[in-house]
């Protein structure tokens, strides 16, 4: 299951599989799922990966009970088996002890200071690049890039930073307080999909329902 996953129908006259028109949640209009589209992209705050690393599972690979690497173009999953997943999956979410923890990661790469003295003279030029807002996003100077973690409008509530080396690759863990819960749109997320599976379990032929993804 790749970049965007979609809800299909198999039509057993012809056999014909064909995307299924957006669905809106009723619960969540606005969110970027919908109950015939789930969002499940790969970088690092997005569904699946967010799963993974908080509660050791892939998401909607586990919902669906599937492998991370699918070879088939479509999948007929059990319905009734992945509602209940979901629901486990939304438990988990809704009793996480560290909802208001958030958890982000920077990759470093070689502009990272090879000293204190190197470290303080890169800080006052990103420090100076955003007051004069040659960087950052708008009035927002809160931002990672590959050299560092950088708060400089709003101050960071910083729990731990751990560094962390795979091989070659280097970055750094960022572990920070939130005043509201990290975990909503992912909860919410969570509910369209039960939403979704539940509006499939209710169809004459829920065995006719399949899942599509595009990369």
């Amino acid at each position: 299951m790749g970049l965007d996953v979609h809800l299909h129908y198999k039509d057993i006259e012809t056999g014909n599989i064909d995307a299924v028109y957006e669905i809106t949640s009723t619960k969540y209009p606005e969110h970027m799922f919908t109950m015939s589209y789930y969002r499940s992209s790969y970088n690092g705050d997005v569904f699946n990966n967010f799963c993974r690393t908080r509660y050791n599972n892939e998401g909607l690979y586990y919902i669906f009970d599937l492998p991370s690497s699918p070879d088939v173009e479509y999948i007929f999953p059990n319905w009734q088996e992945s509602l209940t997943r979901a629901n486990l999956l939304l438990s988990l979410m809704k009793k996480d002890p560290f909802k208001n923890i958030n958890i982000g990661e920077t990759l470093l790469n070689y502009t990272e200071p090879q000293s204190f003295e190197q470290a303080i003279v890169m800080f006052k030029q990103r420090y100076y690049e955003c007051i004069t807002a040659k960087h950052g996003f708008g009035d927002e100077h809160d931002f990672l890039d590959n050299t560092g973690v950088y708060s400089l409008t709003s101050p960071m509530p910083v729990l731990a930073l751990l560094p962390i080396t795979r091989g070659d690759r280097r970055s750094i863990l960022i572990v920070t307080k939130s005043e509201e819960a990290v975990t909503t749109w992912y909860e919410q997320a969570t509910e369209i999909v039960i939403e979704s599976i539940t509006r499939v379990l209710k169809q004459p032929d829920p065995e006719n329902y399949c899942l599509g993804w595009s990369y």
